[in-house]
């Protein structure tokens, strides 16, 4: 093999290991992806002296059959009955690494099939009837909101988490973050809210630029936040919000108290940051 063909050969191995790391990364569950795929090796382990192959559909099913009843089960969790989501969740990482491999989707007969193979349909829905009526979240009252931004204001600091309640109450609550968590994350794709993703706005729609000074900051009409990227992976949410009448109001809680911070820089700082001197780590909206 000449010096061409083997640097040919390198570059293509270049270009494959690139395609091939990005596909991986492609989203962010890549954590719980392994410990599903580790999961499942200790399950196939169980089925050393069982005859078949490895990739036969019959296997495969009977395998994904038992491996989601050890799952439900517990085996390899905590040790707790999970729920049908975390069941599907590791059925479906599973699935999708083996079709990665280069073989077809085990829960599913045919490639063009969109719906699961039937026993598998079947023993996922036998759990969900089972599972206890999921507990909806109840959303925090407006009047906790209102008694914050009334009350909560007995000295410069918390006068600044005030307003900052309400602009999570009124723009971050679905879409954003105030501060990354305490445990560092690596793969996780959410920028925390910065002075530079505010956009204020006149009476007569003309954007007022940062540097524009308190008063003008003070008169702006209605606040645009755009949220780079957000909680649920996708980028560039808008929020928009009117100056109000009522006790709180967005637009007043971003320009108010929040003008001599936001009109001091343009640059992309954590809101939290520039507003209260530190990281608390107290607001995030999630």
């Amino acid at each position: 093999m000449d010096a061409s063909s083997s640097a040919s050969l390198a570059e293509i191995q270049r270009l494959r290991d690139s395609a091939w790391k990005a596909i991986g990364t492609a989203t962010v569950d890549g954590s719980a992806r392994e410990r599903s795929w580790k999961a499942w090796q200790a399950h196939c382990r169980l089925y050393q002296d069982a005859p078949g192959k490895v990739h036969d559909p019959h296997v495969l099913t009977d395998r994904l059959l038992t491996f989601a009843v050890a799952v439900r089960e517990g085996r390899y969790g905590n040790g707790h009955q999970v729920q049908v989501q975390t069941v599907a969740g590791m059925l479906r990482h599973v699935s999708q690494k083996l079709v990665l491999d280069g073989h077809p989707d085990p829960r599913r007969a045919s490639p063009a099939q969109h719906a699961l193979d039937l026993p598998i349909a079947r023993l996922l829905k036998k759990y969900g009837d089972e599972d206890p009526p999921p507990e909806p979240k109840l959303a925090i009252p407006i009047s906790t909101i209102t008694a914050i931004s009334e009350k909560y204001r007995w000295t410069p600091h918390l006068d600044a988490v005030a307003d900052l309640v309400v602009i999570a109450f009124f723009y971050l609550l679905r879409v954003g973050e105030y501060t990354s968590a305490d445990r560092v994350r690596h793969n996780k794709r959410t920028i925390p809210l910065r002075e530079c993703d505010i956009r204020l706005w006149s009476t007569e729609g003309l954007l007022i630029p940062h540097t524009a000074g308190i008063t003008a900051l003070l008169q702006a009409d209605s606040a645009t936040i755009c949220i780079a990227h957000t909680k649920n992976g996708t980028k560039g949410a808008v929020v928009h919000h009117s100056r109000g009448r009522g006790s709180i109001c967005p637009v007043a809680a971003l320009t108010s108290k929040r003008a001599q911070h936001v009109g001091i820089s343009t640059s992309c700082t954590s809101l939290v940051d520039a507003s209260l001197g530190c990281r608390t780590g107290i607001l995030d909206s999630q």
